[in-house]
């Protein structure tokens, strides 16, 4: 059905272009049209080439879980078409550690009854900042992260989740998720949380000892202006954490293609570290100078980037499954206080399927390459 409207847009571009002429480089075909011939290349491109494929080997895929408007069950049968292995769940400690030592976390209970089950382990992100908020309990306001008391806290807030999980796998737990965002170029800053990050990762590794234990970055900050910061924090981790959206500073999407460099330029930068990409999202919105077929282009090349440093990425995680709603959309504008076009259209358009659940064709070649290496 996909391919038959592709048939049928095409048909009906070059009818319009037959319309209007091919003499001389301006023919006045319009833009849209033009986009229907460029997608449709981009296509025919990705049915075509076949890259050499390398076997899954160890390596680990998850899949970040936005139901749409069908609802969990049909999502996460969605998923496992991908083969999905790694779930993340994130607890933000502010909404965790209601009280001082009271806590409230029914995702984690649930989650421990329903993935064991269907072999899905579970990377967690216990987050004292999350991107550009402070999620520190109400008890530890105004404190600095290496205050004694903040360390003996979170200590405290790992040994409570921890229970949570007896019957599941646990790959990877970051303390912290997007951090630079909040640090931003304060030394003082990063040299607090790097001292309790440091304080606090022998803990975390005694109850989570299957986990790698790390924090969440941004690519950008970690191959480029923070590099210097992060390397430090760098050194009491496990692995590597990052997240990684390849975009201009003007949230316009950079080519496919980019992946190679990027892959290659952190791998170089931390040789002896294996490197978690714990999201990695590209949207399909065209007012981010994107397409389905542009992000399905990125996939494919994702893959192979991949393929090529498969001993050192163990874990990649695909965000998100489905697109959010409106609601959700407005939810993160507020959130992250970052009223933009482009940032939100980004963030409505990262899922490999539409809100509705239809598969973009990100989806299919994901699925494909990801059946063709052993998934």
């Amino acid at each position: 059905m996909k391919y038959v409207k592709w048939f049928l847009l095409v048909s009906l571009a070059l009818f319009i272009v037959s319309l209007f002429g091919n003499e001389g480089e301006n023919t006045g075909v319009p833009d849209d049209v033009k986009e229907v011939l460029e997608d449709t290349e981009y296509v025919n491109n990705l049915l075509s080439t076949k890259h050499p494929t390398v076997a899954k080997g160890n390596r680990l895929f998850g899949v970040g879980m936005t139901e749409g408007a069908k609802g969990f069950g049909t999502a996460f049968a969605n998923a496992q078409e991908l083969g999905v292995e790694v779930v993340e769940i994130v607890s933000n400690w502010d909404e965790g550690e209601v009280e001082k030592q009271k806590y409230s976390d029914t995702w984690l209970s649930i989650a421990d009854s329903f993935y064991p089950p269907h072999n899905v382990s579970l990377a967690l992100s216990v987050n004292p900042i999350d991107t550009n908020n402070n999620k520190l309990p109400d008890h530890l306001d105004n404190k600095n992260f290496n205050d004694p008391d903040v360390i003996a806290s979170y200590k405290q807030y790992i040994t409570y989740l921890a229970t949570l999980v007896p019957n599941t796998t646990i790959v990877s737990v970051a303390v912290g998720n997007e951090i630079d965002a909040w640090l931003g170029d304060s030394k003082q800053k990063w040299g607090e949380y790097t001292e309790f990050f440091c304080a606090v990762a022998p803990h975390v590794r005694t109850s989570f000892p299957n986990a790698k234990v790390g924090v969440k970055i941004t690519f950008d900050s970690v191959v480029n202006d923070k590099k210097g910061f992060v390397k430090e924090i760098n050194k009491c981790a496990d692995a590597v954490m990052t997240t990684y959206y390849p975009l201009t500073k003007e949230t316009m999407v950079e080519i496919p293609t980019v992946v190679h460099a990027d892959f290659a330029t952190i791998v170089q930068l931390y040789p002896n570290k294996e490197i978690l990409f714990l999201e990695v999202g590209y949207p399909s919105s065209n007012t981010n100078g994107s397409s389905e077929t542009k992000q399905a282009h990125f996939y494919e090349e994702v893959l192979v980037a991949w393929d090529n440093n498969k001993d050192m990425i163990p874990l990649l995680n695909v965000v998100w499954l489905h697109d959010i709603s409106s609601e959700k959309v407005n939810f993160y504008k507020n959130y992250y206080k970052w009223d933009d076009k482009r940032f939100l259209s980004y963030l409505s358009s990262l899922g490999i399927r539409t809100y509705d659940g239809e598969p973009k064709i990100a989806f299919e070649v994901l699925k494909s390459g990801l059946t063709e290496r052993g998934w």
